[in-house]
C-alpha cells in the first residue's frame, strides 16, 4: 500500500504529498500505519489513536489526522473526533469525501455527551496472601512501575520434587476490574468453578488489555545461564527458522533479560504492560525489553494457559480471581 492512502475501510483517495519522506523513514512510517490498521480492525481503538499519532508526528502525512479522528469516533470520543476531522479538512480541504466528514461532524455535534465511566468501588487495603510450598505471603495488592496491581492466585515451580521459588499472579488493577463483568457473563457466575471452567479466567488474563505481572520469589539460589536456558526451551516455538523475523529477534531479546544470578530469598518480576512491553526486574533494578503483544502472549500461555508448565500452577494462579468482583464492603461482610 502506498504511503500516501490508507486502507478503504478508512479512506479511498490517496492524498497529495510534498516531499516525501526518506527511505527510513517511509520504511518506519508504514510500519506504524500497519500497526495502526491492525489495532484499527481488532477494534482496539485507543491502541490505534496512538499508534496513528505517533506515525503523524513521525512524518505528518493529513491521512493519519483522518485516521486519528475515525479512531477517535469509534472510541466514541466525539469532541477529540470533531477536532481531527477540523483538522484534517484545515489540511486537505478538497477532499474527496469531505461531504461525508462534514455530515459526521454534524452528528457529533448534536449527539448528546458520552456517559461518564461510574468510579470502582473502593478495594480493602492489601492483606498477606500465603504461598504455602515456598511459605512466603504475596501481599493481596501492591504497586508495579506506579500502577496498582490485584492478585490474583498463587502457586509454586519444582524441579524433580525440589522447590525453585513461589509465584504471585498479578494484574492491573483497575482495567482488569472494569473488564470482570464480561467474564462474569460469559462464565454464567463468578464463582471460581465456573470462572475457571473452559479456561475461561485464564484466557481473561492472558488475553486482557491490562498489565500483567508474576512475583517469583526464589527458594534456592539460580543462575542466570538456568533460568534464561529454561525459557529458551520453554519459548523454543517462538525461536523455529519458520517463524515471523520480528517475533525471534524480540523472542532472544526477551531472553537477554536474565543476565543476572537470584540468590536464595529474592524476588523476579517478570512483567508486560497493556501496550506489550516485556520487562524483567530484579533486586529493584528493571530492564525493558522488547515490545511485542504476541510474545506477551506466549509468555503468559506458558503460566496458565494452553502450555502451562503445570496444571496445579495453572489452577492456582487464578484462585483469587473472583476478588477483582469485590469491594471494600463486601470484604467487611463476610
Amino acid at each position: 500500500m502506498a504511503l500516501g492512502a490508507v486502507a478503504p475501510l478508512l479512506l479511498g483517495s490517496p492524498l497529495v504529498q510534498a516531499k516525501g519522506p526518506d527511505a527510513a523513514t517511509k520504511e518506519k512510517v508504514k510500519k506504524l500505519f500497519d500497526d495502526g490498521m491492525v489495532k484499527y480492525d481488532l477494534r482496539k481503538f485507543d491502541e490505534a489513536i496512538k499508534t496513528f499519532e505517533e506515525a503523524f508526528a513521525t512524518y505528518p502525512d493529513p491521512v493519519f489526522l483522518y485516521n486519528i479522528a475515525q479512531s477517535h469516533r469509534m472510541a466514541n470520543h466525539p469532541v477529540e473526533a470533531i477536532a481531527f476531522y477540523k483538522n484534517y479538512l484545515r489540511k486537505v480541504p478538497d477532499a474527496a469525501n469531505a461531504g461525508e466528514i462534514k455530515g459526521w461532524i454534524t452528528a457529533l455535534e448534536k449527539a448528546p455527551p458520552p456517559p461518564t465511566v461510574a468510579p470502582l468501588p473502593p478495594l480493602p487495603p492489601p492483606v498477606p496472601y500465603l504461598e504455602p510450598r515456598s511459605k512466603h505471603n504475596y501481599l493481596t495488592r501492591l504497586s508495579i512501575g506506579g500502577k496498582d496491581y490485584s492478585l490474583t492466585g498463587v502457586g509454586r515451580r519444582t524441579y524433580l520434587g525440589f522447590l525453585l521459588y513461589g509465584v504471585g499472579m498479578y494484574v492491573e488493577e483497575e482495567p482488569a476490574r472494569r473488564a470482570f463483568p464480561k467474564l462474569v457473563e460469559k462464565a454464567g457466575g463468578s464463582y471460581l468453578q465456573q470462572l475457571r471452567a473452559r479456561d475461561l479466567a485464564q484466557n481473561f488474563i492472558v488475553l486482557g488489555e491490562f498489565g500483567k505481572a508474576a512475583v517469583l520469589y526464589f527458594a534456592r539460589d539460580i543462575s542466570a545461564t538456568k533460568i534464561r536456558d529454561s525459557y529458551r526451551d520453554m519459548l523454543k516455538d517462538n525461536l523455529k527458522p519458520t517463524v515471523a523475523p520480528e517475533l525471534r529477534k524480540h523472542t532472544e531479546e526477551f531472553l537477554a533479560l536474565f543476565d543476572r544470578d537470584v540468590q536464595k530469598g529474592e524476588e523476579m518480576i517478570i512483567q508486560t504492560t497493556a501496550e506489550g512491553v516485556a520487562s524483567v526486574a530484579v533486586g529493584g533494578v528493571r530492564k525493558d525489553g522488547p515490545k511485542d503483544l504476541t510474545l506477551c502472549i506466549d509468555l503468559w500461555n506458558l503460566w496458565i494457559g494452553q502450555k502451562a508448565i503445570s496444571e496445579e500452577l495453572k489452577q492456582g494462579l487464578v484462585e483469587r480471581i473472583p476478588s477483582l468482583g469485590s469491594s471494600a464492603a463486601q470484604e467487611a461482610g463476610k
